[in-house]
């Protein structure tokens, strides 16, 4: 059976599996650790017994309880990728987002804009997609591609609190695909 275990601080916690509990040959230790950080003991009793529906369902070829889904659906993403590594869960498939859509249905959904706020968000789209190919995945995006869109914005000869507030502007579309969970961090930051 797993058990929880804490650091000798005694301020996180992880979860240690029983041999057995893993699938052999998947290039893991025979007892791995399940890292939860700093949470109650409470915390971690809960997380041990969803891990171990998880268990059982994996060996018995069983459904996965209601909660345990649940459970999962709100999980971090930290959590889930440590799940998906000891072969508990399947592993999760990324969305396809591209970016033109995005932000083109980010800023249609976004009624509270004033008719300039809308303009100078188009702008900064306009200037994304000149920069980026409209198909290129919000997952691919990475901080050298921010960089280089602040280069291109400053080649534009803009100035340089229009290249902040415009890459200010370009890390919103990003950190609402943080909300959405189609990206972890934001390129932007």
């Amino acid at each position: 059976m797993a058990c929880i275990v804490e650091t000798p601080t005694g301020q996180s916690k992880y979860i240690q599996l029983s041999p057995g509990e893993v699938p052999t040959g998947c290039g893991l230790a025979k007892r791995p650790k399940i890292a939860l950080g700093k949470v109650t003991r409470k915390q971690a009793q809960v997380a041990l017994g969803h891990i171990e529906n998880l268990i059982r369902a994996r060996t018995t070829g069983g459904v996965v309880p209601q909660a345990t889904a649940a459970y999962l659906a709100a999980a971090p993403d930290a959590l889930l990728t440590r799940l998906e590594k000891i072969q508990l869960i399947e592993p999760r498939k990324k969305k396809i987002v591209k970016i033109g859509p995005f932000i083109s249905d980010y800023i249609d959904s976004r009624t509270d804009y004033k008719p300039n706020t809308r303009r100078n968000h188009e702008q900064t789209k306009k200037d994304l997609l000149e920069c980026f190919p409209a198909d290129m995945l919000l997952a691919d995006f990475t901080r050298a591609n921010a960089d280089a869109f602040r280069l291109f914005l400053l080649r534009k000869d803009q100035s340089e609190p229009s290249v902040r507030r415009t890459c200010k502007r370009a890390k919103q579309y990003f950190t609402e695909a943080i909300k959405h969970r189609i990206i972890t961090e934001n390129p932007f930051n």
